[in-house]
């Protein structure tokens, strides 16, 4: 049992939270100096780790949606629409290659789809 309360101090500072409107919740990317800090002893490697793995699954999740949400959009014509989709997602989105991905969708968000 004390190992998990310690697990969830080491977890605590390598995660940085901010509240968003509505109440959500999303992390702050790392400091430069939080990994180079968190590598110094296993317990916070292992908490980085888990804490990185954890951003890339919701990432990856919040990407998805947001696509799928913008495509949704994009094809009935709202490109506005479309557009927020991706903004709203890189108001929150804090996994490089995911915003990076976001930026590029939402700069080919300027015209309808092509006629299929």
């Amino acid at each position: 049992m004390g190992g998990h309360s310690s697990q969830s101090a080491q977890n605590a500072r390598t995660t940085q939270e901010v509240r968003h409107k509505g109440g959500s919740r999303c992390r702050q990317a790392f400091s430069p100096q939080t990994p180079k800090d968190a590598l110094r002893g296993l317990s916070t490697a292992t908490a980085l780790l888990r804490e990185i793995r954890q951003r890339i699954r919701d990432g990856s999740h919040r990407l998805g949606d947001a696509l799928d949400r913008a495509g949704t959009l994009q094809k009935k014509g709202d490109l506005d629409g479309a557009q927020q989709a991706m903004r709203d997602l890189l108001a929150v989105e804090v996994v490089p290659q995911y915003r990076q991905m976001a930026e590029e969708n939402l700069a080919g968000l300027d015209r309808p789809p092509l006629a299929s």
